[in-house]
């Protein structure tokens, strides 16, 4: 396997050499070259944790100390492991000069980052003195000079470079910007940067640094000829876009760039540069949501335009879109990003809709990024939080956020911490602050009202974000919520009401539009009022994915599958780039059964986001449906490589080695998961992957592992809890049951389960119990309350109606509910109620044939024969797709 994997280095075959040196080290760990190997492999990939850690592992070995280190230095210089250089790289003992001359320039080159200047300059004599020609240390002495303010010297040195090394394109781009920014010679720069460009055409530092000097010379045409050489050498970068909108937007000032930019949208209205420049303006203008369209629609057309996304983000923020915002800085969040604004733009974000786990993990890598702004000195709080330092980071964050009087950033961190730690008083005490510090801006208000509404004290809620409204009356999140809060309150009118007040200045913010819908849908609308709604919003706003996607979801929820396909079809004609649609007609595709479309709109998927996993996983999935196990585990490992942190592909990946019949490699994926990561995923899977196989107490014994890994997770409590009952250990699972409720008292999760497999054995006054307890803590639970309905109903107890139409009150969108109500109408001697009852619940779910069995019986008891009749020969000709034939012919023996 290794010289395999060496072979494949040689034909610049990184990927298939990493899986080589991977395997190898499986089956011998202690192999120095293997891991030497594995981290200049994964150092060109641009994958710096592990690089740092093979390269490290390699050191540990006894690996050729003057071949790892020099590489382990260059990992760490670009992950900005600064402190880490200085002090473990110091002490290594080299014996090539060349090595020691490079290692010592990259302490020095960490130490000029540090602005430790002296400690750079005795780094760089040593480089010097152990390789007086060395380039890097000669560049990185150059770096010093220019930094103390010499740029006659730092330029001597390049030159010295230079004359050594004449096709050095790193030391021809520092001279060019040593000369413009240090010496502001912009000629001399100017042919600095075209010497850079004829050694290697293709250097964006060049090209950008021509481009950027053009425009603050203001000769935008140049500037436009060399943009469009870097087009042609890099028609999708990110740079690219960003240069093309420097030089839409820099040439002009506001006023006139927004009249040029309305001229050039008539005749381009497409082009993602025009449309970041009109965005940028309006941003700047204060139009956020004309803003928000703009970039929108430069980002369909320049996905990877950085600049334009996170403007994007801000916009959507500054409108309390914060579920948007997620979403368009997904492609910089992810985890092979390096951009800490935009991480710390989108915890932000997650903290706007309540997601403090979230929100706290994005503030924490930002700090890996930066640790010296104020953004990640506050994520760097974060961490001493996160590794048990817990007071000492709330300290911290205490002090920047005393200290920091006009951003929000290090106020929100502790907001979001305080909350995950469920200290609610101390967070609401942060809030207080944050207000007092920016009266100006709503967030606080907004903040407030969340916490107040996860507490349940609505009134509280309430006036927080009335307030967040009357500080701004577009914000949002408050509109939004404050509507949510009526519905709550079963007050439709004034939600709808507050509503159409907003859509009358904004009639076609797709927020407002959809949660019109919600409201309309809480209150009761039919099926066909509401396909009626979302085709009128379609229609409105015809570049919006969402309400093209709540059709599609409608149409199957109802089981008309036709129609959702004419619908995703329709979309994905309309908007043929949305990975969302594309995604939504494939699964429509394969519930169809045409499985071969559905591969084809994925693969699409696959093209439209090469390096998000996303696609790939649904290629497995599709996979295994047809019963392709090979190729199901061909999609699923290249969405594990893309991504190995992901848990849900490495869980797929596993089931697909099962259904291949490979346990052995899906028990090796389990074990891998165990080994990269603490916590339950890895037990979780294990448990599961003994479920599939039928080894129950092995299964009880893992998630038994991962429940003492996470206690508070209802969701594996419910794993454990079923492995033992299908064991037979059913003392243990008793004992589990007792311990759970009496320790989480308010946990619905684990009581909900309990209660419906209580209704499921007819021990119905469990059942009742259970429900009863779980409606008490969540008074609004619909599903609680239908299933109390029948928990009563079925030993004959009172209240039994009482709660079947609290269950509709509460949702009555959902036909299974008016089916139950109706059930308890006809007990009760109330044909006629049941019979309204009834149509409802076959006009939500029309395929619910347990709801026709039921109008059936509805229409028998108000005499309807002819009617009852025909709904009884409909369910007769199902045969065995209908599994109560007794309850029809039972019926029909009525007519």
């Amino acid at each position: 396997m290794l010289v395999s994997a060496k072979q494949n280095l040689e034909k610049n075959d990184r990927k298939t050499a990493i899986v080589e040196l991977k395997n190898a080290l499986q089956q011998k760990p202690s192999m120095g070259e293997a891991r030497f190997l594995l981290g200049k492999a994964l150092l060109a990939s641009n994958d710096l944790v592990g690089a740092q850690i093979e390269l490290g592992k390699a050191v540990e070995l006894g690996y050729a100390p003057d071949e790892v280190v020099p590489l382990l230095g260059q990992v760490m210089l670009s992950r900005g492991d600064y402190e880490k250089i200085t002090t473990e790289l110091s002490d290594q003992v080299l014996s090539q000069a060349s090595a020691k001359a490079e290692v010592l320039a990259t302490i020095a080159d960490a130490h000029l980052a540090l602005k430790h200047r002296d400690e750079a300059k005795k780094a760089i004599d040593a480089a010097l003195q152990a390789n007086s020609s060395n380039e890097n240390a000669q560049l990185v002495l150059a770096k010093y000079l220019g930094a103390g303010g010499d740029a006659e010297g730092a330029l001597k040195v390049v030159d010295t470079v230079i004359g050594q090394a004449p096709r050095s394109v790193r030391a021809w781009l520092m001279k060019a910007e040593f000369l413009r920014y240090g010496l502001g010679k912009d000629e001399a720069a100017l042919e600095a940067y075209r010497k850079t460009l004829e050694l290697d055409p293709r250097s964006m530092g060049a090209q950008g640094g021509t481009i950027s000097l053009m425009l603050s010379k203001h000769d935008g045409a140049a500037a436009k000829k060399q943009l469009a050489s870097l087009q042609s050498q890099y028609p999708n970068s990110t740079l690219t876009r960003y240069y093309a909108a420097l030089v839409a937007v820099e040439l002009n000032d506001l006023k006139e760039a927004g009249e040029q930019a309305q001229g050039v949208l008539k005749l381009s209205a497409e082009d993602p540069r025009f449309l970041h420049l009109a965005g940028a303006i309006a941003m700047r203008s204060g139009a956020f949501l004309q803003a928000e369209k703009f970039l929108g629609q430069s980002l369909k057309a320049s996905p990877d335009n950085p600049s334009a996304r996170m403007m994007l983000a801000q916009t959507q923020l500054r409108i309390g879109e914060a579920a948007k915002a997620v979403v368009s800085l997904q492609p910089l969040i992810d985890e092979k990003a390096n951009n800490n604004s935009a991480l710390a733009l989108a915890g932000e974000a997650y903290l706007q809709l309540g997601d403090a786990k979230r929100a706290e993990a994005a503030f924490s890598r930002a700090v890996k990024l930066d640790p010296k702004d104020a953004r990640s000195r506050t994520a760097l709080a974060v961490v001493q939080i996160q590794s048990g330092k817990v007071e000492q980071g709330l300290d911290d964050l205490q002090r920047l956020a005393s200290t920091d009087n006009s951003a929000m950033v290090a106020d929100l961190a502790l907001i979001s911490n305080l909350l995950n730690r469920g200290e609610v008083d101390r967070a609401l005490v942060a809030i207080d602050r944050l207000e007092k510090k920016r009266p100006d801006l709503p967030n606080g208000a907004a903040l407030r009202g969340s916490v107040e509404m996860a507490r349940g004290r609505l009134p509280a809620a309430r006036a927080a974000f009335t307030k967040a409204l009357e500080i701004d009356p577009h914000f949002m999140v408050a509109l939004t919520s404050l509507t949510r809060l009526d519905s709550d309150e079963h007050k439709f009118d004034e939600a709808l009401a507050r509503l159409d007040k907003a859509l009358a200045n904004d009639p076609k913010n797709i927020t407002l539009l959809m949660t019109r819908v919600e409201v309309k849908l809480r209150a009761g609308a039919s099926a066909e009022a509401l396909v009626a709604m979302l085709t009128d919003v379609v229609k409105q706003n015809s570049g919006e994915v969402a309400p093209r996607l709540a059709l599609v979801k409608h149409h199957l929820g109802q089981g008309e599958q036709k129609l959702a396909l004419t619908v995703a079809q329709d979309a994905v004609s309309a908007m043929p780039d949305s990975p969302e649609l594309l995604q939504a007609l494939g699964q429509v595709q394969a519930l169809s059964g045409d499985f071969n479309q559905a591969l084809s709109n994925y693969s699409k998927l696959t093209s439209l986001a090469p390096n998000a996993p996303g696609p790939h996983m649904l290629l497995g999935e599709l996979h295994m449906l047809r019963n392709d196990a090979p190729a199901a585990i061909q999609s699923l490992k290249r969405a594990v490589n893309l991504q190995p942190s992901n848990l849900p592909a490495q869980g797929m990946l596993m089931r697909a080695y099962l259904m291949a019949k490979q346990e052995a490699d899906a028990r090796s994926q389990v074990k891998a998961i165990q080994r990269q990561q603490k916590g339950p995923a890895g037990f979780t899977l294990e448990g599961e992957l003994e479920s599939i196989k039928g080894s129950w107490p092995a299964a009880a014994a893992a998630y038994k592992l991962a429940l003492e890994a996470s206690p508070a997770d209802a969701n594996l409590a419910i794993k454990l809890y079923e492995a033992l009952i299908f064991a037979k250990q059913t003392d243990d699972a008793k004992r589990l049951e007792t311990l759970w409720l009496k320790d989480h008292g308010k946990d619905a999760l684990f009581r909900e389960y309990l209660g419906g497999r209580a209704l499921r054995n007819s021990d119905f006054a469990r059942a009742e119990q259970l429900f009863s307890e779980l409606l008490k803590l969540q008074p609004a639970h619909a599903a609680a309350a239908n299933n109390l309905a029948w928990a009563l109903q079925k030993q004959k107890k009172s209240g039994a109606l009482a709660y079947a139409e609290l269950a509709v009150k509460l949702a009555p969108s959902i036909g299974n509910y008016w089916d139950s109500l109706a059930a308890m109408q006809l007990a009760a001697g109330q044909g006629g109620k049941a019979l309204e009852s009834a149509r409802k619940a076959v006009s939500l779910a029309p395929e619910m044939n347990d709801a026709r069995l039921r109008l059936a019986e509805a229409l028998l008891a108000t005499g309807d024969k002819a009617a009852a009749a025909a709904e009884l020969k409909r369910l007769a000709a199902l045969g065995d797709k209908f599994s109560d034939q007794e309850a029809v012919k039972k019926l029909q023996t009525q007519l």
